[in-house]
């Protein structure tokens, strides 16, 4: 896995998804190997329930049909432009709370506005009405849905449980296979919408340490483009530490406890279909960028070998990975 620093994670926090279309968001879940199953598109995921986007925005339909755009709406076209163009819109100074990303700023026009257009999401809510573009001779879904790239975590566990039963394959006894399945359908269904809660709300207790991971991501992603002296990464980091108003202590604590937890439930799992490699290497990665924060705010350089979270001289199983384990380097 490569630890290079991504320009891309500037917007880690929000990754657009346009409608049903496989971008942005759905590129990067084919980046890191989780495969949406056929016919299922994001639009799909998220009206099933199985994932909720952080934000769901309303666009005008003026926007699509070509006509001019109000000066109330030209929120919208920027908004659009920056998920369909986003080299285009990145951070060009360092200056001011310059590792914010704009729609976490409050001082941000375009957050109040695209705050303003935020719509719930989700089963049984009532989508806009799609518009049909005769040119592409297709439907465009007026509205655009943010996700946060660790929700790739959450996804590839929930459509892992979301098969309700294993291929069923062309023998003698098939008929009675499928007889018992559907017999016993409602407790298999039952059954898969705990675990499916389960996870749910696994990952809601784990989001507070991906949301300070994610906004580091993005400091590092903004910094880097500039090229400029670490002094002003690690400024910011500590900027960024007293805005998140948690402790060097705290970082440390989550940092075993839930990253290397995590890890440690990964290793074991044993599916492959629900943690696939190219997601475990994201996973490291996470693990390295957080003890790297730790670093940067306080000075300290990263020691993957502390007692704290090396390996156990009684050599039991503590419920996380050792550091070396997570990142035998």
């Amino acid at each position: 896995m490569s630890f290079l620093i991504d320009p891309e994670d500037e917007d880690c926090r929000y990754i657009p998804a346009l409608g049903s279309r496989h971008h942005g968001f759905g590129d990067f879940l084919d980046r890191v190997g989780v495969a949406l199953p056929p016919s299922i598109d994001l639009r799909e995921v998220v009206r099933n329930g199985w994932l909720r986007p952080i934000l769901r925005v309303r666009l005008p339909q003026t926007i699509f049909e070509g006509h001019q755009l109000l000066d109330s709406e030209a929120w919208a076209s920027e908004l659009y432009s920056r998920c369909t163009h986003p080299y285009t819109w990145r951070r060009r100074d360092l200056t001011g709370d310059w590792f914010v990303h704009f729609l976490d700023d409050p001082n941000s026009e375009l957050r109040t506005h695209a705050l303003l257009h935020a719509i719930a999401s989700g089963p049984g809510v009532e989508e806009p009405t799609p518009i049909y573009d005769a040119k592409r001779q297709e439907q465009i879904f007026p509205w655009i849905d943010y996700f946060a790239y660790w929700q790739a975590y959450e996804l590839s566990e929930v459509l892992s449980e979301a098969q309700l039963i294993e291929p069923i394959l062309d023998t003698p006894d098939a008929v009675i296979r499928i007889d018992e399945i559907r017999r016993s359908l409602p407790q298999i269904r039952e059954d898969s919408q705990r675990r499916l809660r389960s996870i749910r709300q696994r990952w809601q207790e784990n989001q507070p340490i991906f949301d300070w991971i994610s906004r580091y991501r993005t400091l590092l992603a903004i910094w880097s483009q500039k090229r400029t002296e670490w002094k002003v990464m690690y400024e910011a980091a500590s900027l960024l530490l007293s805005h998140l108003a948690i402790t060097p202590e705290q970082l440390k604590r989550t940092i075993r406890d839930v990253l290397l937890a995590e890890w440690q439930r990964w290793e074991w799992g044993g599916d492959t279909k629900a943690r696939p490699r190219k997601l475990f290497g994201l996973l490291q990665e996470d693990i390295f960028r957080a003890v790297n924060f730790l670093a940067a705010v306080t000075g300290e350089p990263m020691d993957l070998d502390d007692p704290f979270w090396g390996i156990p001289k009684d050599r039991m199983n503590h419920g996380w990975a050792p550091m070396p384990v997570a990142l035998p380097f």
